[in-house]
């Protein structure tokens, strides 16, 4: 599957549930257009400490305690203004969509509160036996695909 979004603000959020992920199917791939490293990078990743406290994957630091995703932020503002392909991380059927969320104002400042609606625009991909992938922060009307495509 190839949903291929603008991205409007500096993070995109990917957020997964672990349940009943098949063993032999476990593979994401990378859900934005970018060069990691030198374009894009990671930011947070998922909280790995079931208790208070947080650890990546790697036993790091690089999140916050309950944080349930993993995100990405670009190097470029330039880019993300012009729009960086997002990509689903895997195949699966687009479960819902949220659009018309108003971006993060344009010089950056990060006081922007958009209330119960923290994921922003978003899109909410079904990848089979009970594993989700949501892309959240989409630029406001850029989301190309509807409930039910694959």
């Amino acid at each position: 599957m190839a949903l291929r979004l603008p991205l409007p603000v500096l993070l995109l959020g990917l957020l997964a549930s672990l349940a009943g992920w098949p063993a032999a199917a476990n593979e994401l791939g990378l859900p934005l257009a970018c060069v990691p490293g030198e374009t894009c990078w990671l930011v947070r990743y998922l909280d790995h400490d079931p208790g208070p406290g947080f650890a990546d994957y790697r036993c790091g630091g690089l999140g916050a305690d309950g944080h349930n995703g993993t995100d990405f932020a670009l190097a470029d503002p330039r880019a993300m203004q012009a729009g960086v392909p997002v990509l689903a991380a895997a195949g699966g059927v687009v479960r819902s969509v949220r659009d018309g969320v108003p971006d993060q104002p344009e010089d950056g400042s990060t006081g922007y509160d958009p209330g119960p609606r923290t994921c922003g625009n978003g899109v909410l991909v079904d990848h089979g036996d009970g594993w989700q992938t949501q892309y959240c922060h989409l630029r406001q009307g850029s989301i190309a695909v509807r409930p039910g495509a694959s």
